[in-house]
């Protein structure tokens, strides 16, 4: 699927109308939490990771999914 940081309207899409054809034949799916989110983009993005879980299982029920918790501290 590639990096979707920011850009909602193309997750809502491959969630969405291109479903069948985005999820079909994956073999790994490496999703990435940002820790440095507010609630809601927490909430967003887990609903994602949701979506994202269902139609794996549908489209590609042999798929390994990996998920990367992302914390960035600062320096100094």
């Amino acid at each position: 699927m590639g990096t979707l940081g920011g850009q909602g309207s193309f997750l809502d899409s491959y969630l969405s109308t291109q479903k069948s054809t985005i999820f079909a034949h994956v073999g790994v799916l490496i999703y990435v939490f940002d820790t440095q989110e507010t609630d809601k983009e927490w909430e967003n993005d887990l609903g994602y990771f949701r979506q994202c879980l269902t139609a794996l299982a549908r489209f590609s029920p042999e798929c390994v999914t990996f998920v990367l918790v992302h914390k960035m501290v600062g320096r100094g």
